[in-house]
């Protein structure tokens, strides 16, 4: 899959997904010249915790998340350090012009998310795992404020699945069918579902496409035909619902309009034996102008 491509798929996705906890913006521009960050997300504190894994405990504070559908090279890592660097400045001047204190190390923790990650660039950059955070993540030294998610390492469970949502080849497929086997009530199962179907749908609509995406769509068809199978289901059932309440509602109608009749029948038959309007209106709940006339046949005598 292209950068591009998975870029607006992460993007997108993020931008729902994160938005019931904070503050999402995309392509939030770093500098006066054109340089962006795919995610800066700032968070909503009485929104938190979010129940969604280790995505949640990463937005626990203000962050820059850069998706990336190939294996993070060297020179993209320091484009990303150097994006942070120039946010944290920028921040601070910000800071001194509202007479705030703000410190360059308060700066959003950049989060690089790479399928893949090679022990040489582990060892290049300093790059080291915690007992906290578990396998697959990887802290640069403390400056950099930044941490690389090797989605491949990650271990395949609830509390990782958002994250396996963004990697590649098979880890992303059974990613999509552990998505899929959520209870259907789930509140990110379906929001997740819509965002991998536009990916589907923008990848079918690629000409002359590479290798690596005729791999892609050959990955996700499988689960493309089951999404495409349950929502199918769904709209079935919507319709059934819908009549199936039409016919209800037809049947209460038919109650309530039988009851009514039969009210102003037992309504009928007490003016005719000289009850005061008001008496009658009272014991049938008719209200007074809905009472019946004595010029109105006695339905006994049809």
């Amino acid at each position: 899959m292209s950068r591009t491509l998975h870029d607006e798929f992460a993007k997108d996705w993020m931008k729902e997904f994160l938005s019931d906890f904070g503050t999402v913006e995309t392509e939030f521009p770093i500098s006066g010249e054109i340089r962006n960050v795919d995610v800066y997300f700032q968070p909503n504190p009485e929104l938190l915790p979010a129940p969604i894994g280790r995505l949640g405990r990463m937005i626990t504070q203000p962050c820059l998340i850069e998706p990336f559908r190939n294996a993070i090279p060297g020179a993209e890592i320091c484009n990303c350090r150097s994006k942070s660097t120039i946010l944290g400045f920028k921040l601070v001047r910000k800071a001194q012009q509202d007479n705030r204190r703000f410190q360059f190390d308060q700066r959003p923790f950049l989060w690089m998310i790479s399928p893949t990650l090679s022990q040489r660039m582990q060892k290049k950059f300093g790059m080291t795992q915690t007992e906290t955070w578990g396998e697959g993540i990887y802290f640069l030294p403390e400056g950099d404020r930044a941490a690389v998610i090797a989605v491949h390492q990650l271990p395949e469970t609830l509390d990782t699945l958002w994250l396996r949502l963004l990697g590649r080849d098979n880890v992303q497929r059974r990613a999509i069918q552990e998505l899929m086997a959520l209870p259907k009530n789930h509140p990110y199962r379906e929001l997740s579902i819509r965002h991998i179907t536009v990916l589907q749908t923008n990848l079918k609509a690629r000409q002359n496409l590479s290798k690596d995406l005729q791999e892609v769509t050959m990955a996700l068809a499988i689960t493309y035909e089951q999404i495409e199978a349950e929502w199918n289901q769904k709209i079935q059932q919507g319709i059934e619902q819908g009549v199936q309440q039409g016919i209800e509602q037809g049947v209460q109608q038919g109650i309530e309009q039988g009851a009514v009749a039969k009210s102003r029948e037992i309504a009928l038959a007490m003016l005719r034996e000289g009850m005061a309007p008001e008496t009658i209106a009272r014991l049938t709940q008719l209200p007074l102008d809905q009472l019946p006339s004595l010029d109105e046949p006695d339905p006994a005598e049809n």
